[in-house]
């Protein structure tokens, strides 16, 4: 393909929560954009490639809004000033 890919995450495991398997994982705009079985992604060109070997690759948790919100400093008791 000629397409050009900004990540391309290889040998590691993809964990869902439905499954763990052998996959590669390309990643354009932010975005995973490719899941495809071990040594299937081929593209012409990538920002970066990270090797997985031995790890676990998972979807992100972090929501991009926070999902608690408190209304003084001194109620939060995750703040450590």
């Amino acid at each position: 393909m000629s397409e050009h890919i900004e990540i391309a995450i290889i040998n590691g495991v993809v964990v869902t929560h439905e499954s763990a398997e052998a996959l590669d994982v390309s990643v354009k705009n932010g975005k995973i954009h490719h899941v495809v079985p071990r040594g299937k992604l081929k593209y012409s060109s990538y920002d970066r490639t990270i090797d997985a070997k031995g790890a676990l690759v998972t979807v992100s948790t972090v929501p991009r809004k926070p999902l608690l919100r408190w209304t003084s400093k001194s109620s939060n008791p995750f703040r450590n000033d």
